[in-house]
């Protein structure tokens, strides 16, 4: 059931309480970007930027991965300078940034054009983005910037924020059908990767799970690190092997289900 359709009826929201108004919001074209900035006396700095894919069509949008990008690559500067002005006109002074927005590619100028912002807040990114940039940029302590830029102190920041060769992404796990789980295939190779920096499974054999429709129903996510072609490598091996294997239950509808490897 929609939101909507949650509020119109009167039902408990996932955080279990009875909604009692509904924001809409105008729909925002284009790629969805998440950009990390840490702002300090000097300025604002641009610390790293996350492309997302997601499925989108039956009713709804499920995210594939997210990306990390080169902050200072030509096709986002337009991207990470609005970011840096936003953060700037909402007052973050000092301390972390996280906006996340939209934006559309353009082929003539070979760059992501016209952001628009979803969101802003003062904090670290999620997702253990953070976590994957301190892997990925050498001498980038991100906890100790923190505290550093909170306390008026210099920050320490690396000569650059490229990632250069080394990639990283982070992969979302959908449960594939609505019904009872009965095994959970391939978590146990996830380590094996080469390019493995950490995993979480929020569902457990024996949980009833909903097929996975939006950011909040998702079964796991698997994070990776390290050089490009092997990120994509280890990608691609996770959706080919991982799954939550299910069993129907009486009144669940698996309408629609998620098949096949996500087109990258």
């Amino acid at each position: 059931m929609s939101k909507v359709g949650i509020i119109v009826n009167g039902r408990a929201a996932p955080d279990c309480r009875i909604p009692m108004f509904a924001l809409a919001e105008e729909y925002i074209g284009g790629k969805e970007f998440a950009v990390n900035m840490m702002s300090t006396a000097d300025g604002i700095e641009c610390t790293d930027a996350w492309l997302y894919r997601k499925e989108v069509g039956e009713g709804v949008a499920r995210y594939i991965s997210a990306d990390m990008m080169d902050p200072g690559e030509k096709k986002l500067e337009k991207v990470v300078t609005y970011a840096k002005q936003v953060a700037a006109a909402v007052g973050i002074l000092y301390g972390a940034a996280h906006l996340e927005l939209k934006a559309s590619y353009c082929e003539e100028k070979k760059q992501y054009i016209n952001p628009c912002m979803i969101e802003i807040g003062a904090r670290l990114s999620g997702g253990r983005k953070t976590t994957l940039t301190q892997a990925v940029i050498e001498g980038w302590q991100p906890f100790q910037a923190l505290i550093d830029a909170h306390c008026g102190n210099k920050v320490k920041f690396p000569l650059s924020f490229s990632p250069g060769e080394q990639h990283a992404r982070h992969l979302f796990l959908p449960h594939r059908l609505s019904g009872r789980i009965t095994e959970i295939r391939g978590a146990d190779r996830f380590e094996s990767l080469s390019t493995y920096h950490s995993h979480f499974l929020l569902a457990k054999v024996g949980d009833v799970v909903e097929r996975t429709t939006d950011i909040t129903s998702f079964g796991g996510f698997v994070w990776l690190a390290g050089p490009r072609q092997a990120v994509e490598d280890d990608a691609r091996a996770v959706w080919e092997t991982f799954s939550f294997q299910t069993e129907p239950i009486e009144k669940e509808s698996n309408v629609g289900e998620i098949s096949g490897v996500p087109n990258m």
